[in-house]
């Protein structure tokens, strides 16, 4: 099943500094980091139109915005498992 959630970063133009606001599919930011492939920029400030090949500093960061978003599948989490469940009522 796909995962429609899109991850939401920052990238700053290289031409002007401008910073703006992009967006790529969870499914395609995890799969580009898991397999180690180039991860393309784009920028969409006002007066320029560039794309470039994010830099490790761009990457480490790419991963920090997708770890705040994701949540891995329960049989990946390292948390004990819930056996019994118990409700207080006042």
């Amino acid at each position: 099943m796909m995962d429609e959630s899109v991850v939401r970063f920052p990238v700053r133009c290289p031409m002007c500094g401008r910073e703006s606001l992009v967006g790529s599919s969870l499914d395609t930011i995890l799969m580009t980091l898991a397999t180690d492939r180039p991860i393309k920029l784009y920028s969409k400030c006002a007066h320029h139109r560039v794309a470039w090949v994010a830099s490790d500093l761009e990457r480490s960061q790419i991963r920090d915005y997708t770890a705040a978003v994701y949540l891995p599948p329960a049989d990946r989490l390292r948390l004990p498992a819930v056996t019994h469940l118990y409700w207080s009522v006042a």
